[in-house]
Formats: structure tokens, sequence, C-alpha cells
């Protein structure tokens, strides 16, 4: 009959009285290891700047129950951390940073810390974790991708190593730098929306005090501000703001009456009616035209023509239409009218996929 196994060092382990032996003895060649808890320390740098005091107690207190040894459970997932390049002997942590801290929390100090030692672990590394995990708020978000540019980063490489688009980083990145009071929107929770703030951002350049009275109010009144709340602000100041435009002549054509363009339409423009002698006849002006429209219409001429597009953003994929009659800010944009809200976006042409051309009635 075989000997029994000799499992005292198990008990040696419980105790946790001499880490060193607890850890591998081919430590250089695993990335394994059991480290004291005060030996690991937060990255300065980590994207998380904020974490929920309420989800962090609740994970500290999981950590407190007594697993099938009757100790308390700790750190059950190994966190990943890298060699301290300023002080030999301790380690940052690339990810973990909640475990980490619930451990401290739950008052187990000094129990170890089941780790993996990842030396080539980046701070984009860190960043794409935390948001295909949905673990950090937009703000920091925005932090992370505009420290990495500060860094020397082109936003070009942040975005394929996130898989996301620049239009996706320049939004977040955009949140992060707007003022402390429209941060606060964000903050309080009064506005989770990061595609109406950063919108309200665009419009501050251009309406500094409409938009700064509007945040203002919406802070005081302590209610939280809807998309639709926004988009309907934001929609005054643009018919406030909109250049009146040119004087269309008296007999144009009713084919560009939906849109305000023309440029989709490949008939002549129509001629004025000729007038007659008596400046007060009104009825010669308005019948003669009739009887030029006696003609049956060209079936092949479209009157109202609507351009479908759809274009991905902030990882989704969205469907609208051109908004022919806005003029774009340079050659090669667009703007565009998201299908189901309304908003209104100004695009790269070339990142839109034309879906289809319709009629309008």
């Amino acid at each position: 009959m075989p000997n029994p196994l000799d499992l005292s060092v198990l008990s040696d382990l419980e105790n946790f009285s001499d880490l060193d032996s607890a850890q591998p003895q081919n430590q250089d060649d695993s990335p394994f290891r059991l480290l004291p808890w005060d030996k690991i320390e937060e990255d300065p740098d980590q994207p998380r700047t904020h974490m929920d005091e309420d989800a962090l107690k609740e994970l500290a207190d999981s950590m407190k129950q007594k697993g099938q040894n009757g100790q308390p459970r700790g750190i059950l997932q190994p966190i990943s951390v890298r060699d301290n390049p300023n002080k030999p002997g301790y380690y940052l942590i690339n990810h973990g940073h909640r475990r980490h801290r619930a451990q401290g929390l739950a008052g187990l100090k000094a129990l170890p810390v089941p780790a993996i030692l990842n030396n080539l672990s980046t701070q984009a590394d860190q960043l794409l974790e935390n948001i295909q995990r949905e673990d950090l708020d937009a703000m920091d978000i925005g932090q992370s991708i505009d420290a990495l540019v500060s860094k020397g980063w082109k936003v070009t490489d942040i975005a394929k190593q996130l898989g996301k688009n620049k239009s996706w980083l320049a939004r977040y990145r955009l949140l992060y730098q707007s003022n402390d009071a429209l941060k606060t929107l964000y903050t309080s929770g009064l506005c989770r929306d990061v595609n109406a703030l950063v919108e309200l951002a665009r419009a501050q350049d251009k309406h500094p005090a409409d938009v700064s009275r509007f945040i203002q109010e919406a802070l005081s009144g302590e209610a939280t501000l809807s998309r639709s709340a926004v988009q309907g602000f934001l929609n005054s100041l643009k018919g406030a703001s909109a250049p009146k435009p040119d004087p269309m002549p008296a007999t144009t054509s009713s084919d560009s009456a939906t849109n305000g363009d023309t440029s989709l339409s490949d008939g002549d423009p129509q001629a004025p009616a000729p007038q007659s002698g008596d400046s007060d006849s009104n009825e010669s002006v308005t019948q003669k035209p009739a009887t030029s429209h006696s003609s049956p219409p060209d079936p092949t001429r479209i009157s109202n023509p609507t351009l479908w597009v759809s274009w991905d953003m902030e990882g989704e994929r969205y469907t609208g239409k051109v908004m022919l009659a806005r003029r774009p800010s340079s050659t090669g944009m667009l703007w565009v009218e998201e299908q189901d809200t309304g908003r209104a976006f100004e695009l790269v042409a070339a990142d839109v996929t034309l879906e289809g051309l319709t009629e309008s009635k």
C-alpha cells in the first residue's frame, strides 16, 4: 500500500507565515506568484479613477467568507502585476485594482495575493480590458485616451489597439476635456448620455453663454436631463443662429420643396411665368403655369430624393439620411440625421455606407 501523501505543507499555506515557501520553486520560469499584499501598489496611471464604494464593500464582504478550509477566501482569481521599475521588490497592478483594494478593505492584508507577472502590459492593454468588461465610466475612458495621446500615442494606433474608430475616441476625449460644469452633469448622474454631453460641449464653443446657462439650470434643478431635452435645447440654438436662406424665385419647381436642395435633380429649372402688361393682374401669373404642367411627369426623375446611409459610432451601427441642404465644415465631410433620434452628426464622407435612395412623398 503506497505511503500517504504528506499534506503538512497545506497547514503552512493556511497560516501564510512564510510566503517564499508558498511560491513555486521555479519562480523565474513561472509567471504565477503569491505576493504580500503590501508589496503590491496601484498603478497611478491606471484607467480607472472611480470605484463604486458599495460594490467594493460587497466584494470585500465576499472575500471574508470562509472556504472549505475554514479560512477567508480572499482573492480567488489572480490579478495581473508587473515589476515596479522604481522600487525593486515591489509590483504595480496591471489588472485587478478592485480586488486588491477590496482585500485590504476586508482586513485580509496578511493573506498573500495570487498574481500573474506580466511585464509587457501597457496602459492601452489596461484600457482595453476595462472597456471590454464595460468596467469604466466615460470620464475614465476619456482621461485614459488623453493620457495616451500626451505620452506620444497616435490616435490611429490607439483606435486599432481598442478596436474602435477615431470618432469614438474623439467623443470621449472631448467629454473629458470639457469644463467642470459639464463634467458635473455626468458625474452627478444628471445626464449619463455621452452623445448628448459631447454635443453640448461642441455647442458651447459657438454659444458659450446659452449652453452655460442651460447647464447651470440643469444642475440647480437636480432633475435627470434626458437626451430629448438636450436635443430640444440644441435645436433651439440652431434655429436661433441659422442663416436666412437665399430668396427663391416665386415660381421655383416644387421638386425642391422638401429638402431645400436641388443638387440631385437633373431637370432644368422652371422658367419664370411671363408677366402681363397689367401689374395688378395676378390671375394671369398664377394660371399660365398650370398649362405648362399638362404633360405627364417624367417617370425616370426622382422629385424629392432622400439618400440613406449607415455608419459605425461607439461600437454601434447607425442609420440615417444625408442632410443635403446643410453645408459641411470642409470638403470630404457631410451631415447626417440619425433615423431613430433625429440627432445630427457631421461625419467623414468616406466613413459612411450608402444604403439606398428613396423618394419622399
